[in-house]
Formats: structure tokens, C-alpha cells, sequence
């Protein structure tokens, strides 16, 4: 439950900057267009800023505001703390999972343990602190 609560947070920290985006070009007098221009253009400053979000958390080398807010942490599968390859190979195959329509994130509902194909690839889970 902490992690899909964590999981809610970030999704949220990135629709407010969506948010945030959006009022600040539209003050500016920016146009997005109408119809299907705008909603193509909505979802590419989506997942622009999903994978802006991401990738701020991994160079930064620490957990994301809704990890930390839910006391949790990275771990390796063998407990020790993880480096830069491991959270370079957890961002990219979270990009995957999300890429195949959710089906890496689908993983966790047929897995023993609940891990996700980007847990199982990079050899990491959240752990509770």
C-alpha cells in the first residue's frame, strides 16, 4: 500500500507541475490550440515532465518526494544501497514498463514478492525504513 500511495504522490507532484506549466503560458499569452492540437500537446508536457521528474530523482541519486514522504528507500535485492547503473537501469526500465502500457507495472499482480519488471531488471525494491 506505501508504495502505490508513494506511486500517487509522484503522479501528483507531476500533474501540479503540468499545472503550474499551464498557468504560467497561458499568463504569457501562449496558445496551445484547440481540440486535438491541444490534447496531443497536453500529453506530450505530460510525459515530458513524468520523464523530467524521473530523471531529476536519479541523477540526484536519492528516492522521489513520494518515497520519501512514505518513509521508504531503494535497496538492492541482496539489501545493500544502490549505485548510479542500478538507478540508470531502474529509470530506463521504468520508461519501458510505462512504454508497454503499464505491462511491467502489471508484473507486480502475477509476482510472489509484488516486484515490477523495472524492481526485477535492475535488481532493486523500495524498501520501508
Amino acid at each position: 500500500m506505501r508504495r502505490l500511495t508513494a506511486a500517487v504522490i509522484d503522479g501528483a507532484m507531476v500533474i501540479l507541475g503540468l499545472g503550474v506549466f499551464g498557468v504560467a503560458a497561458r499568463i504569457s499569452g501562449s496558445t496551445f490550440g484547440d481540440g486535438a492540437v491541444l490534447w496531443i500537446t497536453a500529453a506530450a508536457c505530460l510525459i515530458s515532465l513524468a520523464l523530467f521528474y524521473g530523471l531529476i530523482w536519479a541523477l540526484a541519486m536519492c528516492e522521489t518526494a513520494g518515497m520519501r514522504w512514505m518513509r521508504m528507500h531503494l535497496v538492492a535485492i541482496d539489501g545493500r544501497p544502490i549505485g548510479a547503473r542500478r538507478r540508470a537501469i531502474r529509470f530506463v526500465s521504468t520508461w519501458l514498463s510505462y512504454g508497454s502500457g503499464g505491462l511491467g507495472l502489471l508484473w507486480a499482480l502475477a509476482d510472489d514478492e509484488g516486484l515490477t519488471i523495472h524492481d526485477i531488471l535492475s535488481g532493486t525494491y523500495p524498501a520501508e525504513l
